[in-house]
């Protein structure tokens, strides 16, 4: 863990503490704490992981430590994320056709189970996907379908330039060591 002093977005050095997990109940959480700039208001970890901690993190704890509903062991797992395909898809249909027209690319960094995924394939768009689990990769593979998602962590020289049309990630960025380095793969990977 290394403890920033100064904001990954703009460089500045007043910081601020936002929130903490009190010790007793950490439980392993790998983000403990949050810090607020006061120069462009950004919230992030604080500490942050090195992404060698995170991938490990990721790939061994995260989803097994998680509510019943993320937890690999739960009972009927299939019939859950399946039944959040239809809505996910309706979402995307309000959220980004209206930008993007359907049948393009679309990647997902962290799309867990695939639920949002799968709703984009139903839309017509051809997806990818990189998740840094390798048993809730492989079964997003394996039962739900989707070929494309990658066991990894995002890493955007793993595409070529111009790859996607549709770029999605929920509740990643907090996760991220590298706020430029991430957000200008990003932007390396969309279309223009």
């Amino acid at each position: 863990m290394k403890q920033l002093t100064a904001c990954p977005s703009c460089g500045g050095s007043r910081l601020r503490a936002f929130a903490f997990t009190v010790p007793e109940d950490r439980q392993g959480d790998m983000h403990v704490a949050q810090s607020r700039c006061r120069d462009c208001d950004l919230v992030f970890s604080n500490p942050v992981a090195e992404a060698e901690d995170l991938a490990r993190y990721y790939d061994a704890e995260y989803y097994e430590e998680a509510k019943s509903e993320y937890n690999p062991d739960t009972p009927n797992l299939e019939a859950s994320v399946r039944a959040r395909v239809g809505p996910e898809a309706e979402w995307l249909r309000r959220a980004v056709l209206p930008y993007v027209a359907a049948g393009g690319t679309f990647l997902e960094i962290g799309p867990g189970y695939g639920g949002l995924l799968a709703g984009a394939r139903e839309l017509g768009f051809t997806v990818a996907g990189v998740e840094p689990s390798q048993r809730v990769a492989r079964f997003a593979r394996e039962i739900m379908g989707l070929d494309g998602v990658r066991h990894a962590m995002f890493n955007p020289l793993d595409w070529p330039e111009a790859s996607f049309d549709v770029i999605y990630s929920y509740m990643v960025i907090e996760h991220v060591s590298d706020l430029h380095g991430f957000a200008a793969g990003l932007f390396r990977l969309l279309k223009p």
